[in-house]
């Protein structure tokens, strides 16, 4: 099979344009860290219903804990890669990571979104 240069072109800038928006995320044993194009985004399940968002550009900074202070215990969690996305689910909630534009959802325990972030902001 003979393919065109133009047809050629077009599935090696997709390709390229595809690897370029690649989000990649790895499991700590305190939650997880997604890399995403803009920066890093950190999700540290705190408690049963409760998440730490962290984003960096650079490198994380140390900021200083005013609400829950202290060492505690990490919830269990799961994290599940789902169509378009990453979802963090924890005993009674979940968060929701949105590729396509970076936003966050944040689901109760019956999956219905509570709180959703404006994308881009």
């Amino acid at each position: 099979m003979k393919l065109k240069p133009g047809l050629l072109l077009l599935i090696t800038s997709l390709w390229l344009w595809a690897c370029g928006q690649s989000v990649s995320y790895t499991e700590t044993g305190k939650g997880i860290n997604v890399r995403l194009p803009e920066g890093n985004l950190t999700l540290i399940p705190l408690t049963d219903n409760s998440v730490r968002v962290k984003f960096y550009t650079e490198e994380e900074a140390e900021v200083p804990e005013f609400i829950l202070t202290g060492e505690t215990e990490v919830p269990w969690f799961e994290t599940e890669e789902i169509k378009g996305g990453l979802k963090l689910k924890l005993k009674s909630m979940a968060v929701v990571l949105d590729y396509s534009n970076g936003s966050l959802s944040f689901l109760d325990s019956e999956g219905h979104i509570f709180l959703n972030e404006k994308a881009g902001s």
